[in-house]
């Protein structure tokens, strides 16, 4: 019988190792480096970075409702010309999107998801956030990923009267706008308050009028979404004779556990993660297939397959690959 329970767990578990060096990262990003005023779009690309073998993905996007306002979004071209894609479903606060390319997997490992664009109806902080985020392969199986969410901040900037940006009003801008009248070289271009190509009378009124004394000095509230950033990881080298050791004897922990119906051991072994793109598991047994997402799910089905199940499993591993890159392993095995 084939190690189906086995396969899913030690894939979870090596893509967590290999995730310090090549993990699959879907997140938020935005072209747009100013801050936008309310009333103005925000385009979000929902992107995806050090992918391998994706022919599909689902994901929902979670918004603040008070803060951004839902226009229109979009499936990109991460997966080949030709794929598959439903409409994004909106909801309350939520944007679904998903797409498939079948057999055929996308040919480059970053590139963007979806394109989503959201009007600021509110400058207030708020979170955009990946939820329920599935790679899948060509085969239908989960591929290991790890989301990162955006976040919005309020950046407050100084008002345009405030010239040299001091957080006052007061005679020091007054003279600055004064001493660049009509001139061609400018000390800053702020000394031209109203952006209207020059510099003379109506900027001087226009600080006058918002001098601090006056009550007028109050900063312009904007939003700007925060991005993850990825450091690079220094060069490395590694002895995969020595990983794949060290995989053997964590199956060797794994095997007598499951000969002794052990669910405690083996829930030290598997992921503690509810987040089911980290761990998912499939267990064939009783003719069907069952799908168990999460530590707690996984554990409680093996709790119910023990009680049914009588006798000793035994289990042996036949094959272990790691590719060069370390971003994928395989084990395959059989139990009995």
């Amino acid at each position: 019988m084939k190690l189906l329970f086995s396969i899913a767990n030690i894939f979870m578990f090596l893509g967590f190792i290999a995730g310090s060096y090549g993990q699959t990262f879907v997140y938020v990003t935005s072209k747009q480096t100013e801050p936008l005023a309310v009333g103005e779009q925000m385009h979000l690309n929902i992107q995806i970075r050090e992918g391998s073998s994706v022919s599909g993905y689902e994901l929902t996007v979670g918004f603040d409702p008070t803060t951004l306002r839902y226009i229109e979004g979009a499936n990109a071209d991460y997966l080949p010309a030709g794929a598959f894609t439903v409409p994004p479903i909106v909801n309350e606060g939520t944007v679904y999107v998903t797409a498939t390319s079948g057999a055929e997997a996308a040919p480059a490992s970053e590139g963007t998801l979806a394109t989503l664009t959201f009007e600021v109806i509110a400058a207030k902080g708020s979170t955009i956030e990946l939820m329920d985020v599935i790679l899948s392969d060509s085969a239908g199986m989960p591929l290991p990923a790890t989301s990162e969410n955006g976040r919005i901040v309020v950046i407050e900037l100084p008002p345009n009267w405030d010239v040299n940006e001091d957080g006052r009003v007061n005679i020091l801008d007054l003279t600055l706008v004064a001493s660049n009248l009509n001139a061609n070289d400018l000390v800053t271009p702020r000394v031209d308050v109203n952006k209207d190509g020059n510099v003379n009378i109506l900027d001087l009124v226009l600080v006058a009028q918002n001098l601090d004394a006056a009550g007028g000095n109050e900063p312009e509230v904007r939003v700007k979404l925060v991005v993850p950033t990825f450091g690079s990881l220094p060069p490395f080298e590694r002895n995969i004779d020595a990983d794949e050791e060290a995989i053997r004897e964590l199956y060797d922990v794994y095997a007598t556990a499951h000969g002794d119906q052990d669910v405690d051991t083996l829930g030290e072994i598997w992921l503690k993660s509810e987040d089911k793109s980290v761990f998912t598991a499939w267990t064939f047994w009783a003719g069907t297939f069952e799908r168990n997402e999460g530590w707690k799910a996984v554990t409680a089905a093996w709790r119910g397959i023990f009680r049914l199940r009588q006798g000793t499993v035994t289990v042996n591993i036949t094959y272990i690959a790691i590719d060069s890159r370390r971003k994928k392993s395989v084990l395959r095995g059989s139990y009995r």
